[in-house]
């Protein structure tokens, strides 16, 4: 080590009592022997293997990339957040739930489009979306309503309908379909039948096109209380889990983001169950924090 030496007349004196041989030497591949694999295929490239892979000279690496992603907001009653509400309007809050977990899977650059409820400008959206995306998500206008023309648009754009309207609560209207590669979700316009049906299907299916480990962690522990429900539909609630329990929170409404924005955890009843009991064991899954 340099601050154990010294230079006098000429002379390098090392000042080392416990100096031996090979000490303080990086010996010719150490770090990795010629030829020897660096990173296993499908490896994460956190900032340490990225800066691995540089130090040993790599200059370029394959990968597989992050889906491009484009966001449709359809719905005449939507006003933008920072502007006064007037009669019958709600403000938009979809595009920056979206976008916001999005980044947690290290997704950004996500176009973002408005789409009044009129047939051919909610067909030209998703014309537009399709043309620049690998995976384009339509909030709103896809249930049963005299303005929902998605499931008319998706047709005229194309799309093939793999599903529509599935046996769950919230987001019972969710679609799904596919163009050629390119994979479209139609999600409800409520905010927590939005959420709910990010995490459980398009999440899922985002991580399936880059390879990315799951994001949220799937556990089984009991119900804090007793929760009856009166549809034979399967249930995501919205939730906290302490470590131990799962507790059902209130405002389980489709349209309550307040529940949302405290539940750290989404706590499945499943289908055919109509009263769980206390301590009764669920599936719950935790919320990326």
């Amino acid at each position: 080590m340099q601050e154990k030496t010294k230079t006098e007349n000429g002379i390098l004196l090392i000042d080392d009592e416990k100096l031996q041989q090979g000490s303080n030497v990086r010996p010719k591949g150490s770090e990795i022997k010629a030829g020897a694999l660096a990173l296993e295929r499908n490896s994460f490239l956190s900032p340490a293997a990225i800066g691995f892979l540089a130090a040993i000279g790599n200059a370029s690496v394959m990968v597989y990339p992050n889906p491009i992603i484009s966001i449709i907001i359809t719905g005449n009653e939507l006003q933008q957040p920072g502007k006064p509400l007037q009669h019958a309007q709600v403000y938009e809050s979809n595009s920056f739930a979206l976008k916001a977990v999005l980044t947690q899977i290290y997704i950004s650059g996500v176009e973002v489009y408005y789409a009044s409820d009129n047939p051919e400008i909610v067909t030209g959206a998703i014309e537009k979306a399709l043309n620049q995306s690998d995976v384009v998500l339509v909030t709103g206008g896809i249930s049963v309503g005299d303005y929902d023309f998605v499931l008319q648009a998706v047709s005229k754009c194309g799309i093939e309908k793999l599903f529509h309207n599935v046996k769950q609560r919230p987001g019972k209207p969710l679609f799904f379909g596919k163009k050629n590669k390119k994979l479209v979700f139609g999600l409800p316009g409520n905010p927590s039948s939005v959420l709910t049906c990010f995490y459980q299907y398009v999440i899922p299916a985002l991580e399936k096109l880059s390879h990315k480990n799951p994001l949220l962690s799937k556990i089984k522990a009991p119900l804090s209380k007793p929760f009856q429900k009166t549809s034979v539909l399967t249930h995501f609630l919205k939730g906290i889990y302490d470590g131990h329990t799962l507790t059902p929170l209130e405002a389980q409404e489709s349209y309550r983001l307040s529940s949302f924005a405290n539940a750290n955890c989404l706590i499945q009843i499943d289908e055919e169950i109509t009263l769980c009991k206390d301590g009764e064991f669920v599936t719950g899954y935790l919320l990326p924090s």
